[in-house]
């Protein structure tokens, strides 16, 4: 069962359970992008992995940083050029979407808070996102 809950909004329970367990059995908290009143995002072709550059690490924790990720938008035709526009709907609920630039419609995928994602980690956690191509 999926729960409504904002792309924007922080997760309740431990980090450690939900990378331990996936989801959380109690309450499975993922993100279902279809409900009604979510925004919807696209990513330009159907690959959701991000390289190195795309994100910050933090040197000290080697963590992946909220800040930086993988580029998505909020118009399809602005991201059909880079392999079709792929619409989002699921997100694993250890990630979340950020505003980043000035176009108002550029988003990107981070991790849901800070100290929560290795890189490996966060890679894995933009494999368990689905999308499906939207036709023009």
């Amino acid at each position: 069962m999926l729960y409504k809950m904002s792309i924007f909004g922080l997760g309740k329970g431990r980090s450690s359970d939900r990378l331990q367990h996936g989801r959380l059995m109690e309450a499975d908290k993922s993100i279902d992008m279809v409900n009604e009143g979510t925004p919807t995002f696209y990513r330009g072709g159907s690959n959701f992995e991000a390289k190195p550059n795309e994100v910050r690490i933090d040197p000290e924790t080697n963590y992946v940083k909220p800040t930086h990720g993988i580029s998505i938008h909020q118009d399809a035709d602005r991201v059909r050029s880079f392999g079709g526009a792929y619409k989002i709907v699921f997100l694993p609920d250890t990630l979340k979407c950020v505003q980043r630039g000035r176009d108002r419609g550029h988003y990107e995928i981070v991790p849901r808070e800070a100290n929560l994602l290795t890189y490996k980690q966060y890679l894995d956690e933009l494999r368990k996102i689905q999308a499906v191509l939207e036709e023009q």
